[in-house]
């Protein structure tokens, strides 16, 4: 078994080789007959109905969601949602991603304080309790914090920014993922840049994702997008939070490694 997973990921070494040499070629020829990645997520923030639901730009079908009362604000380009103390923002049945699928997400956000550890986006089909199951980025010491968990802490990758976030200020944050289930494989990108990062665990080997069958069981529910932000006061979120406060302006998510390039 070993020999075989060894041979594949020499064969994976090589399609990605082979990979980097036609992106550069085609970024070099700009052959605009090749289209973007449709996002599967696109929220603008732009309007938001009485009963607390967002348009999703990407796909009507799945508009978010807000749990709580909120309001709209002025963002860093039209507007943005504010979030603040428990309250979140979910999509069910978007973004369902194993760990052999590459995807990448982004958001505009602004911070009003420092943040000891608060959830950003986090996809399961459990509460947050089941191990983290699922992907997240999460804010530690106000540092980026992307993983991939079948269970937290022993079945796990996970990078981490070496530097916060600046407070008061509007910041895009990138996370990419090349379906490997390596921490090598994972990308944090702030304001377009990649930023120098740690690797905090690297030990995925079971998938992020439920099977179909367990659905209604334990817990197990439909697999759910979901934006908050929040301080979190016990190991598991959500069930102890604190007052933070954190502003998105858009998010995107598609099923694709991406390269973020900003236009401002």
């Amino acid at each position: 078994m070993k020999l075989q997973i060894n041979l594949k990921e020499q064969q994976r070494q090589a399609m990605q080789e082979s990979a980097r040499a036609r992106f550069a070629q085609w970024i070099a020829s700009r052959d605009s007959s090749i289209r973007p990645v449709k996002p599967q997520v696109h929220l603008d923030f732009e309007t938001l109905t009485d009963d607390k639901v967002l348009a999703n730009r990407a796909d009507e079908s799945k508009p978010g969601k807000v749990r709580l009362k909120t309001k709209l604000m002025d963002g860093h380009v039209g507007k943005s949602i504010r979030f603040q103390g428990d309250n979140s923002l979910s999509i069910p049945n978007a973004g369902d991603f194993s760990r052999t699928d590459p995807f990448s997400f982004s958001v505009w956000m602004k911070l009003e304080k420092p943040l000891a550890r608060a959830v950003v986006v986090h996809h399961s089909r459990a509460g947050l309790d089941a191990g983290s199951m699922g992907y997240e980025l999460l804010l530690e010491d106000t540092k980026p914090s992307f993983a991939l968990c079948h269970f937290w802490p022993g079945n796990a990758v996970r990078v981490r920014s070496t530097k916060p976030l600046p407070l008061n200020l509007w910041t895009h944050v990138a996370v990419t993922y090349d379906g490997s289930s390596r921490a090598s494989g994972m990308r944090i990108y702030v304001n377009g840049q990649p930023v120098d990062q740690e690797v905090v665990r690297d030990n995925l080997y079971k998938d992020i994702v439920y099977d179909d069958s367990y659905e209604g069981k334990d817990m197990v529910e439909i697999a759910t997008l979901t934006l908050r932000a929040g301080t979190m006061t016990s190991r598991f979120p959500p069930h102890c939070w604190m007052t933070s406060k954190c502003t998105a302006a858009s998010f995107h998510l598609l099923r694709c490694v991406w390269m973020p390039v900003l236009r401002r």
